[in-house]
């Protein structure tokens, strides 16, 4: 059964490790009106937040960006689960299915997030790469894809330390806010990366004109990386689809076209898919 099974729910609040260090727990939430199953909550490391399931197949973790969880980023989910993927969308900040990036901005306060730093590690990777581990066994032992946008997507490169992450995907990656060069992870999370990245080529999308994921942290995804890292830019302003100057978010932009199956964000997601289905191949 899956992370919303009643099955998994535990009877008490929290477990205990023989040393008294709390473990991680998953808890029913009631349900919402916004499209979405009722959630269940992941507790680990100290870190607790929601987690919603959408769909049936190949588990992949889809982050929301510094607005929160917002209509666009439930929608998306709800497309990608349309084809044939389990969709789980872990709920950092603000309310849900509302845009709110001032809840945003207090989060990176609270530092789960390597907000400003270089090269510290965020609290919040190893939730994460637990939250993967949970997908895989849920999903039969499948490999797992990661969506990270904004705020959550440089953590990706974190969460390849975690053998079971396959597909690597990382829209308009923005963080450390104050280092445009840099990539604000832990040079040993990079090495790992690096040498997973032989056989598992990473996926990152910008807008040319994004002034918040700036050409600089392409060219640090680039320097470490090399051929490894599948770098798209997309281009702004130009005809049939003129997309608007200095565009940020390319997966929950609101583009005139985006639907059209020559629109350059269409095939941004097509690409995606393409590299999901082809990659999250179930484990022997």
């Amino acid at each position: 059964m899956g992370l919303l099974s009643e099955e998994s729910w535990p009877a008490v609040p929290q477990l205990r490790t023989s040393h008294g260090k709390a473990k991680h727990v998953m808890e029913r939430q009631p349900a919402n009106d916004h499209g979405l199953p009722a959630p269940s909550t992941l507790i680990h490391g100290g870190i607790k937040h929601d987690v919603y399931r959408l769909g049936e197949g190949a588990p992949i973790i889809l982050m929301h960006e510094i607005t929160g969880m917002t209509p666009a980023l439930i929608q998306l989910g709800h497309r990608i689960a349309s084809c044939h993927f389990t969709v789980y969308l872990p709920h950092f900040f603000g309310p849900l299915g509302k845009s709110d990036e001032a809840a945003g901005i207090l989060f990176c306060l609270r530092r789960e997030f390597n907000c400003f730093s270089k090269n510290k590690p965020s609290p919040i990777a190893d939730w994460l790469r637990e939250l993967c581990r949970r997908a895989s066994s849920e999903c039969g032992g499948s490999y797992v894809g990661v969506i990270g946008l904004c705020l959550t997507g440089n953590v990706v490169l974190s969460m390849m330390t975690e053998t079971v992450v396959r597909v690597p995907v990382m829209c308009e990656p923005a963080l450390p806010f104050l280092h445009k060069e840099s990539l604000g992870v832990p040079e040993r999370d990079l090495d790992v990366a690096a040498r997973r990245l032989d056989a598992l080529p990473l996926l990152a999308y910008r807008f040319d004109t994004d002034v918040i994921c700036p050409a600089e942290k392409f060219h640090a995804l680039h320097n470490r990386f090399g051929e490894n890292a599948r770098l798209t830019t997309i281009p702004t302003g130009e005809q049939p689809f003129c997309i608007p100057d200095r565009s940020h978010s390319v997966l929950t932009g609101t583009y005139v076209g985006e639907d059209d199956p020559n629109h350059p964000v269409h095939h941004v997601l097509d690409e995606i898919l393409m590299a999901m289905r082809t990659r999250l191949v179930r484990k022997a």
